[in-house]
């Protein structure tokens, strides 16, 4: 959902409907993982804050850690692929 509404925001500003772009900015600084890992540990490097990380295409809460620390995502996904999981699979990561 989250790559969805960047999209849109990102097309209403092409588009020079600023004021609609604006309404959709109501959900919390996300990025997706891998894909977005540099721009993650630009923004994780500025702030001092809690984040989440939620494996997409999971439910009923599966996955999901809270980290302050770049070195939690690192070990968390050693271990990931230590258990034999498929370390292509998108995480996305939300700061709170």
């Amino acid at each position: 959902m989250v790559k969805n509404l960047k999209r849109m925001r990102k097309q209403l500003e092409r588009e020079d409907r600023a004021a609609e772009a604006a309404e959709i900015d109501f959900f919390p600084v996300t990025f997706i993982l891998p894909n977005e890992y540099h721009m993650f540990v630009e923004d994780f490097k500025r702030s001092n804050a809690t984040w989440i990380a939620k494996p997409v295409g999971k439910a009923q809460g599966k996955g999901i850690f809270l980290f302050n620390d770049l070195k939690d995502v690192k070990e968390w996904k050693k271990a990931q692929e230590a258990r034999g999981q498929q370390s292509k699979k998108e995480e996305e990561v939300e700061v709170y």
